[in-house]
C-alpha cells in the first residue's frame, strides 16, 4: 500500500505533545480561505514551481511536448507527463508530494524514535487531510503502535464516519479540527458545510477516543465569544476537556506563487488580549486551554 506524503517536518512541538514528528498528507477536501499549505489540497501530485531558483534556461519549454514550461502550471493543455520536472536542472520546478509506502515511512519514522520516548513525544498525521487517504494512515498507525510510538491524528472530519473511526481506532490522541459553529459561516469560508464535521466529533468523542478541539481563530469570522462558548458547549456535552487556540497567521501566504495561485485572505490576526480573553471564558468552563496547539 502507498500513500502521497507532502512533507515530513521533524521537531514539532505543537502537534501532541513532547518532540514529535509530523507528516503532512497530500490531499483537502475544504478549502479555507486563510490554509497555510494549499500546495497540500489536491489529493493528487502537482507541480510546484519555485521562482526564485528559476535561471530561465528554457529548457522546460523546450522538453514540453506542448511548450508550455514553468510559467503556466495550470494550463489546459498540459498533459503532466512531468518532461519539465525531470528536465529542470536547478529545482525550480518539482512535485508537491511523494509516493511512499507504509513500509518506507513508518522506517523513515523510527529513525528518531529515541527523541520520541526521551520527551513524550510521538508522531502525528496531518495534511492536508489525513482521511482522505485513510486506509494508509491506519496502516502507518498501525505499525507505529506496533513500536510502542504514541501516534496523534490532525483531522478537520469531513469524511465518513467509518473512516475516521478506522484510523483513530489506530491512534492515541485526536486533534479535531471545528472552524466554525455557525453553518452559513462555514460553507462561505471553508466552503462544504460543518453538519458532518461536528456529528463526526460527537460521535467519535462519545465512543470513548482521547479528543483535543482546535479553534484556528480568524478575526471577524469565528473569533466571537458567542462562538467560542458554542464550541465549549458541544465539546462539555461530549466529555472533551480540551481546546487549543490557534492564532491566525500569514506563513503560508509564499505558498501561493509556488502554486501559481492568489493569495486572498486579508490579515485576520485576531489582538492577543482577546485571544487571552477567549482563553478565560473556556477556563472558566473547566477546559485545558492552550494558545499555539
Amino acid at each position: 500500500m502507498t500513500g502521497l506524503v507532502n512533507n515530513i517536518q521533524k521537531y514539532s512541538v505543537h502537534d501532541g505533545g513532547g518532540i514529535r514528528t509530523a507528516v503532512f498528507f497530500q490531499g483537502c477536501p475544504l478549502r479555507c480561505r486563510w490554509c497555510s499549505n494549499p500546495e497540500t489540497q489536491p489529493l493528487a501530485n502537482p507541480r510546484l514551481y519555485w521562482q526564485n531558483k528559476c535561471i530561465g534556461c528554457g529548457r522546460c519549454v523546450e522538453v514540453c511536448p506542448r511548450h508550455i514550461g514553468c510559467r503556466d502550471l495550470h494550463s489546459p493543455d498540459c498533459r503532466m507527463c512531468l518532461a519539465c520536472v525531470e528536465n529542470c536542472c536547478t529545482g525550480a520546478l518539482t512535485l508537491a508530494a511523494q509516493e511512499m509506502t507504509v513500509k518506507e515511512l513508518v522506517q523513515k519514522l523510527l529513525r528518531d524514535e529515541v527523541y520520541y520516548h526521551n520527551s513524550g513525544g510521538g508522531v502525528t498525521l496531518s495534511g492536508g487531510e489525513v482521511l482522505l487517504q485513510w486506509q494508509f494512515a491506519a496502516a502507518v498507525l498501525a505499525a507505529l503502535r506496533e513500536q510502542c510510538i504514541h501516534t496523534a491524528i490532525e483531522t478537520a472530519g469531513f469524511a465518513p464516519y467509518e473512516h475516521l473511526k478506522a484510523v483513530a481506532d489506530q491512534c492515541d490522541r485526536v486533534l479535531y479540527d471545528v472552524k466554525s459553529m455557525d453553518d452559513a459561516v462555514h460553507r462561505s469560508y471553508i466552503g462544504v458545510s460543518n453538519r458532518q464535521i461536528l456529528d463526526n466529533l460527537c460521535r467519535l468523542a462519545d465512543s470513548g477516543a482521547e479528543v483535543i478541539v482546535r479553534v484556528p481563530l480568524i478575526h471577524n469570522v469565528n473569533d466571537s465569544a458567542e462562538n467560542i462558548t458554542r464550541t465549549a458547549e458541544l465539546a462539555a456535552a461530549h466529555g472533551i476537556r480540551e481546546i487549543d487556540l490557534l492564532p491566525f497567521h500569514r506563513l503560508g501566504e509564499s505558498k501561493y506563487a509556488v502554486i501559481q495561485q492568489p493569495y486572498t485572505m486579508p490579515d485576520a490576526t485576531v489582538p492577543q488580549e482577546h485571544i487571552d480573553a477567549l482563553a478565560a471564558l473556556l477556563r472558566q468552563r473547566g477546559f485545558i486551554v492552550s494558545i499555539g496547539g
